[in-house]
């Protein structure tokens, strides 16, 4: 059987390599799993990232994380390119199943796989996308500001209009 790790890392993305080097850095010698066909998460489709610090003038989002990437594996982290298709997180030693049945054994875990987009289905979405349609507020609201917009949420009401300015005051009586 395999040896017990000390952290197991799932998601290669921003916060699964900075994970790896942090934990690498504490001389943890985490093993992070990447997926099998999308290694380094979503901000490998993204062409200008503008938003991260220390690049004031934007790096493009495949580079930003092939850098993430070497930093971690340059203090010890280990990277695997598979997924992981069963956890078992009961009991003080986790089991991690890859996706050619290797069972992986950690004291502990850490789940860092990011989040999707959810499309709404809408004709031309798939075309509009960077033209206008945007998944992510902080990345892409400055290009919106004073323009009228839309926002759909998982809690907001389907196709509710918001001002681009602050309302005017109510009359006074």
């Amino acid at each position: 059987m395999r040896e017990i790790r000390e952290v197991v890392i799932i998601g290669s993305g921003p916060a699964g390599c900075t994970a790896a080097l942090y934990t690498a850095r504490a001389q943890l010698r985490p093993l992070l799993f990447g997926s099998s066909i999308f290694v380094g998460g979503s901000l490998t489709t993204t062409t200008e990232v503008e938003n991260f610090p220390g690049f004031p003038e934007g790096v493009d989002g495949p580079v930003l994380m092939e850098n993430m990437r070497a930093q971690a594996e340059k203090f010890g982290a280990e990277m695997i390119d598979d997924d992981i298709v069963e956890v078992d997180l009961t009991g003080d030693i986790k089991f991690l199943t890859d996706s050619s049945g290797t069972v992986h054994r950690a004291k502990a875990v850490i789940i860092a796989t990011g989040s999707g987009y959810r499309k709404l289905g809408l004709p031309n979405e798939d075309e509009l996308s960077g033209r206008g349609v945007s998944w992510c507020a902080t990345c892409d609201g400055l290009f919106f500001r004073d323009r009228d917009i839309v926002v759909v949420a998982a809690a907001t009401p389907p196709w509710r209009k918001l001002p681009s300015s602050p309302a005017s005051p109510a009359p006074s009586p």
